[in-house]
């Protein structure tokens, strides 16, 4: 796992008055995540996607948790 993401998670999960929107914010400005926004029946809907720099953050991340089980 990269040290950016750690950190960047970490400060996510820390921040007690992180609500899913800022998280989802740094993981798209920090290169993790993408999404693309639609309006579907006059409501705003994003799609977000996992990078390639974010599925191997995951990746990863799975393989530090089961190591760590």
């Amino acid at each position: 796992m990269t040290a950016d993401f750690s950190q960047d998670v970490g400060r996510a999960v820390l921040n007690r008055d992180a609500t899913v929107y800022p998280t989802l914010r740094d993981l798209i400005d920090s290169g993790y995540m993408d999404c693309q926004g639609k309006v579907v029946a006059g409501r705003r809907q994003h799609t977000c996607n996992l990078t390639e720099k974010g599925k191997e953050a995951y990746v990863a991340g799975a393989r530090a948790w089961k190591q760590a089980r």
